[in-house]
């Protein structure tokens, strides 16, 4: 595929995607990750699947792409522990 230091970018991003897979399920930093994911996924569709799968074969690498955009754009949940947490901190200095 010729990517660049792929020897040193495969595990950063096999790091990526197992920390920013926890974060993600549990709210934190979701912002970050979702930013992350945006740039992995549009290196693998751009430069990977699109060249040698075309445009129909890359319909899971579009898809992880927009919703990380969603993810940088929308943020945490309701239920998402960055929430609560701020949620707590707030209560704590109107106390």
């Amino acid at each position: 595929m010729a990517i660049v230091a792929a020897q040193m970018l495969a595990p950063a991003i096999a790091t990526l995607e197992l920390a920013g897979g926890v974060c993600l399920m549990l709210g934190v930093l979701t912002r970050v990750f979702g930013l992350l994911f945006v740039c992995e996924m549009l290196v693998t569709t751009v430069w990977v699947q699109l060249p040698t799968h075309g445009w129909h074969r890359s319909e899971l690498d579009r898809m992880l792409l927009v919703s990380g955009v969603l993810m940088v754009v929308s943020g945490p949940g309701r239920m998402a522990l960055a929430r609560l947490w701020l949620e707590q901190g707030e209560s704590r200095t109107e106390v």
